[in-house]
């Protein structure tokens, strides 16, 4: 559960409120009656970093004797409902200050973003299952976690449902938190295992920030299928060798005399490298820079969704 997550009540009129002293919300009965059919519903909810909005949910929709009560999510503004969006299946909804929405949904294996008009701005489906989710304070960005096999953080602008790319989760253990920050002039989402506010009975270590994922497009790492070479070590920079120039050699790098042609067009003598990283996705995070020459050859920075399956 989110640490933010409230119990919202909301009903017809506030004589109705059954305990101000939580969080609660009217609703206009000529605009909304039909989402209300009891003239009041609880619900789960997440406040806006501003706590100008709650965005609340009911994950299923309920037939009974007196009638039918719909699923979806409801943004609530100083009291009351403004915007009602009639969606099956969500289990979690955070907004942003401007009222912009993003959800999970169908179980856990959909991603929603929506405007505060409640206009749905993108539908992006998962194979593995969600785990955590978050949006920029502003409402620009948002962020998803997902489960195995993929593990990873997948970024999205909101405003157009631009795809900024994926970054793979540097621990084994699934996300259970993300949060966006500054640093500077630069958006980060910053990874955790369990929430830095959490109040579990935990070691404080799973509570640290794991990474810190700069808010720009992303390097696709499962497009870099081969090693990583450093040269020199002093000059800070990592070049690329894909898998075909590999084979040439059989493998057998640290042999005198053998060199590798780099993605830039220059050559190495992989013996006389100071390193060498079988996983370019751990050369990605690393301390050295990717050379610009290799980057721009080899590689991919994906406009739409990708995601490890296996």
């Amino acid at each position: 559960m989110r640490d933010d997550k409230v119990r919202i009540e909301i009903c017809e009129a506030q004589d109705h409120i059954y305990d101000k002293t939580r969080a609660w919300a009217t609703f206009d009965p000529e605009s909304y009656q039909s989402f209300f059919p009891d003239r009041c519903r609880d619900f789960y909810g997440v406040p806006s970093d501003n706590g100008q909005y709650i965005a609340c949910w009911a994950e299923n929709e309920r037939e009974y004797s007196r009638g039918y009560e719909p699923a979806g999510i409801c943004l609530v503004s100083t009291h009351k409902v403004v915007q009602v969006i009639e969606v099956s299946g969500i289990s979690e909804a955070v907004p942003g200050n401007d009222g912009t929405i993003a959800a999970l949904g169908d179980r856990g294996n959909t991603f929603y973003l929506f405007d505060s008009n409640g206009t749905q701005l993108l539908k992006e489906s998962f194979e593995s299952n969600t785990a955590a989710l978050a949006i920029s304070p502003d409402g620009q960005y948002a962020a998803v976690a997902t489960a195995f096999p993929d593990n990873a953080v997948h970024i999205y602008e909101t405003r157009n449902g631009r795809y900024l790319g994926r970054t793979e989760n540097v621990s084994t253990s699934v996300l259970g938190h993300l949060q966006f920050t500054s640093r500077g002039d630069r958006r980060i989402v910053e990874t955790y295992n369990i929430g830095p506010d959490s109040t579990l009975d935990v070691d404080p270590k799973r509570k640290e920030v794991l990474d810190e994922i700069p808010v720009e497009a992303q390097l696709d790492v499962m497009q870099l299928e081969g090693i990583v070479i450093v040269p020199d070590s002093s000059i800070g920079e990592w070049h690329f060798i894909p898998n075909e120039i590999l084979e040439e050699v059989d493998g057998a790098l640290r042999i005198p005399g053998v060199e590798l042609v780099m993605s830039c067009g220059e050559k190495v003598e992989p013996l006389t490298a100071d390193l060498i990283i079988d996983n370019p996705q751990n050369a990605v995070k690393g301390r050295y820079e990717f050379c610009e020459k290799c980057k721009s050859s080899s590689a991919a920075y994906p406009d739409t969704k990708v995601e490890r399956t296996r």
